[in-house]
């Protein structure tokens, strides 16, 4: 019995955690519009330093976390992307 239930619970885990990724792909939630997203508000911020950017990028994605999105996969790429995009604000 015990067993059983086990499996059954492991079966429903596996297809939730499927259906959440599938979900975030059909609202459109990707990493390129979360890191975008992170990046308008590191640019509200005005950072002066790459450091200080990626500071930012990361405090906006563990808001993110909170809000229900994550996916460290994507969190992680969008951290990346918000990171990328500073760089490029910064250097002008």
């Amino acid at each position: 019995m015990k067993k059983l239930f086990i499996s059954i619970l492991f079966i429903s885990s596996s297809i939730f955690a499927f259906d959440i990724s599938s979900g975030l792909k059909t609202l459109g939630i990707s990493a390129e519009s979360v890191g975008q997203q992170l990046f308008d508000y590191a640019k509200e911020k005005k950072p002066t330093s790459v450091a200080a950017a990626k500071s930012y990028c990361v405090q906006a994605s563990e808001y993110k976390s909170f809000a229900g999105i994550a996916d460290g996969d994507l969190m992680n790429t969008a951290i990346n992307i918000c990171t990328e995009k500073s760089k490029k604000l910064i250097s002008k």
